[in-house]
């Protein structure tokens, strides 16, 4: 699985890169870590309103599987540091980069 991370938005419109990686790359346990949250991030996309807001900083986790159709999740950020959408992009992001 590939994933490819984009962060647009905000009030200049900026476009950033912020992470790709194969996953089959990664140690086993950050790997199926990453496929748990990926998952969950899925699950919570699909429950939640679409986007609103044009100024807002938005999340493009495109999701490459063999087999599957690629697909994008995005995920608005509102500022809420405990949204449950954000609180999986971050973790996702970790994950990524490394951090604990």
């Amino acid at each position: 699985m590939q994933i490819t991370i984009k962060r647009r938005g905000g009030f200049a419109g900026l476009e950033e890169h912020l992470a790709a990686v194969d996953v089959d790359t990664l140690p086993k346990p950050v790997a199926d870590q990453l496929q748990e949250h990926v998952t969950h991030l899925a699950t919570l996309s699909a429950q939640s309103p679409p986007p609103v807001g044009a100024d807002q900083f938005r999340y493009e986790i495109d999701i490459a599987e063999p087999g599957a159709q690629p697909r994008t999740l995005t995920v608005v950020d509102h500022g809420d540091p405990e949204q449950p959408l954000m609180k999986q992009v971050r973790a996702i992001l970790d994950l990524v980069a490394g951090k604990p």
